[in-house]
């Protein structure tokens, strides 16, 4: 099934939940709907018995990159116990996740991501520009792996 998980280390910094327990390595997602051609994902978070800094469950709504790499909108909506919205965060807009299976590659070769390059007015090689339909995330993960 589709879960979230929580076993990056980076993930060991955030708060218990509000029953002292710390988050599972992989929360499942209930109520999930997964339309492949539309490249949306729909599913809820649900924290119960606990809760998570007061929120009971999140709501899902993601759309994809048409290579599934990246979250290219959506929002996640928070609900109390009670099931009031507490707030509705967007993707690109102070949420934002990261494609763990690219986490690897990101991290073995920081430095490839940010290089200057001096403009000559030559042609790119071809091999260095992404290709049609090629998500960043894709197009990175393509290079990273040519580099290493």
């Amino acid at each position: 099934g589709h879960y979230i998980s929580y076993e990056s280390q980076l993930c060991h910094q955030w708060p218990d939940l509000d029953d002292g327990s710390r988050p599972p390595h992989h929360k499942k997602f209930v109520q999930a709907r997964l339309d492949e051609d539309a490249c949306t994902f729909v599913g809820t978070i649900d924290w119960s018995p606990s809760s998570w800094q007061g929120d009971a469950k999140w709501a899902y709504t993601m759309h994809f990159s048409p290579d599934r790499a990246s979250i290219m909108r959506g929002q996640v909506k928070a609900f109390d116990a009670a099931g009031e919205l507490r707030r509705t965060d967007e993707f690109g807009q102070g949420l934002r996740y990261i494609n763990a299976a690219l986490l690897p590659v990101m991290q073995a070769q920081p430095r490839h991501f940010l290089q200057p390059v001096q403009f000559d007015g030559t042609r790119p090689d071809p091999d260095e520009v992404r290709q049609s339909g090629e998500g960043l995330f894709q197009y990175l993960l393509r290079r990273m792996q040519d580099m290493l």
